[in-house]
């Protein structure tokens, strides 16, 4: 995984720290009685912005950017300039400290110091240059996988704005807030800003508690700085957090995958495991967090770039269009992903495989079904129902000794908003195929799924380990998935096949001076309704292939196709 590469570089950065003046005396500011007041009072409302947002929740708050953003274009469209301008106002702190570009601002006493915890995650008193010296230690590790790892473009600089050039992070008592980052002005929808990024002083409201403190501070900083990322250079779409939210929390997953913070959104009421049918685009709720689940989707099937090539197209289209603009470069598109992930989000908690979809799936909570029997000598069932654009449904239906799910989706494109109407589809189940239209879903069970029009919708059929129906993912032949792939012993790399049947295959992988790497033989497996030649990364002499890239040459029954695969090592 990529976070162990960050771990092994820590002696780097240790003394690249130490090198840039961490450990030194902080600097001290003027008057911090005054500075503390004006602190408070920007923080409180950033609060309330946040409670407005999300009330209701009782669950700690991940980020407060989607309330900002909410809170911003309520008074650019009320005009209240002051009220603007207290949201985006800098905090001021007692003392600061800077190291590697980055300046952490803190307070040494008072409600906002900063504390580390002990083993009984207890606040540690005089504890706050340290707590500055590890964050600053975690931006660099957080900066350098970022930037540099997955070549993502580092945030604007801001001049002078917190006192020097320094990227400035803040260090406040947030409540039950892990953080938030600020845009220094309103934009307009699509340009890019300068931000501050604010954090909690201890964290020592997380669950569980083996999150606490260092842990949430880490996924935390992964998390502000994507944010920090996405809105200096790529775009900030005020409408569309949900998509800010996704990749945020995906990318906390890349950096530190052992703390599994989004574990607490996907077991949660309001999660996407318990609530399916709720708009993929919805940014009202906390369930955002949950679908950082899609990023994990993405990565697996497509690679880790695909989610930076969204953030390149967000320049010039807003989310939906540039999810579906980096996705039809690898041969599918938004809808036909959707419908996918839609299928994989059946198969965790008990009925996980980890190999095939999620890696952490067993971690996951099985998706909401609706549940209905239906039984011999019954002739004939229709249900009627609806959904909004990318909004799913699951059945289980109870059928003699069988059990099978029937997924409806919605992958409506252009009904993708958050004011979209229900569209209404029509789930037949019957215990004959009485005209050739139905797909078996049991031993007695047959089901059919119109949609109308048919190319707004997809449907699965999941009957014990088949998957039948649905909408098959427009992969062309040949073309691996995913690329790059990293060879960490639960993946591998697919080649698609134009073919509806097992077909016997030799897949030969080389390096580019032609020496022969691997040598697969046999037939062709399903994999998602389509037939793929698989390769693990393993080399003939029983190794991992080394990072790099590789050609293959593909030999089937009737032709030879040849192609190319990037492997990077975790």
């Amino acid at each position: 995984m990529i976070s162990s590469r960050i771990a092994q570089g820590l002696a780097v950065v240790a003394s690249f720290l130490l090198a840039s003046g961490v450990g030194a005396q902080p600097e001290s500011y003027p008057n911090p009685q005054t500075d503390g007041l004006q602190m408070r009072g920007a923080a409180a409302a950033v609060r309330q912005a946040v409670i407005e947002r999300f009330q209701g929740f009782a669950e700690p708050v991940k980020c407060g950017l989607p309330a900002l953003g909410a809170a911003i274009r309520e008074r650019m469209n009320l005009e209240k300039p002051g009220s603007l301008n207290e949201i985006l106002a800098r905090p001021s702190m007692q003392t600061s400290k800077a190291a590697g570009g980055f300046r952490v601002h803190y307070d040494t006493a008072g409600i906002d110091a900063a504390a580390m915890l002990d083993s009984l995650n207890r606040r540690i008193p005089g504890t706050a240059h340290e707590y500055a010296d590890s964050v600053l230690a975690i931006l660099a590790g957080t900066h350098l996988l970022q930037t540099e790892q997955l070549a993502y473009d580092p945030p604007q600089a801001d001049g002078d704005l917190g006192g020097t050039d320094e990227y400035d992070i803040y260090v406040l008592e947030l409540g039950n807030l892990y953080g938030y980052t600020t845009p220094d002005a309103a934009i307009d929808p699509g340009d890019t800003t300068t931000t501050f990024v604010t954090i909690d002083n201890d964290f020592s409201f997380v669950t569980p508690a083996s999150n606490k403190g260092m842990p949430a501070l880490r996924v935390t900083i992964a998390h502000e700085y994507q944010h920090s990322i996405q809105m200096g250079r790529y775009s900030y779409w005020y409408e569309d957090a949900y998509l800010y939210e996704i990749s945020a929390t995906w990318m906390e997953e890349v950096a530190y995958t052992e703390v599994n913070d989004y574990y607490n959104y996907t077991s949660a009421a309001w999660g996407h495991f318990r609530n399916p049918q709720t708009q993929f685009i919805s940014g009202g709720s906390l369930i955002m967090y949950s679908r950082a689940i899609w990023g994990l989707y993405l990565e697996k099937r497509f690679g880790t770039d695909v989610m930076r090539r969204i953030w390149e197209h967000t320049r010039l289209s807003r989310p939906q269009e540039a999810m579906d603009r980096a996705l039809r470069e690898r041969q599918s598109s938004l809808s036909a992903a959707f419908a996918e992930w839609s299928l994989w989000n059946h198969f965790t908690g008990t009925r996980a495989d980890t190999v095939a979809y999620y890696p952490e799936g067993r971690m996951y909570p099985l998706i909401a079904q609706s549940r209905m029997t239906f039984l011999p000598p019954s002739q004939q069932r229709e249900i009627v129902d609806s959904l909004r654009s990318y909004a799913t449904r699951y059945y289980e239906i109870f059928s003699q000794a069988d059990t099978s799910t029937i997924v409806a989706v919605n992958v409506d494109y252009s009904g993708g908003s958050d004011t979209s109407p229900y569209e209404s589809y029509t789930l037949s189940l019957s215990s004959t195929d009485p005209d050739g239209t139905y797909l078996q879903a049991g031993e007695y069970l047959y089901a059919r799924f119109r949609g109308d029009p048919p190319s707004d919708w997809a449907s699965w059929v999941i009957w014990d380990t088949t998957v039948t129906g649905g909408t098959r993912v427009a992969v062309a032949e040949a073309t691996p998935f995913p690329n790059p792939f990293r060879p960490d012993g639960t993946n591998d790399v697919k080649i698609p096949l134009n073919a509806t049947a097992p077909v016997k295959a030799t897949l030969a992988i080389f390096s580019t001076s032609f020496e022969r790497v691997a040598t697969i033989e046999g037939e062709s497996s399903l994999f998602n309704g389509t037939q793929v030649v698989s390769w693990d990364g393993t080399t003939e002499r029983g190794g991992v292939a080394a990072s790099g890239v590789y050609l293959f040459v593909l030999t089937l029954p009737e032709k030879t196709v040849t192609g190319k695969v990037a492997v990077i090592r975790p």
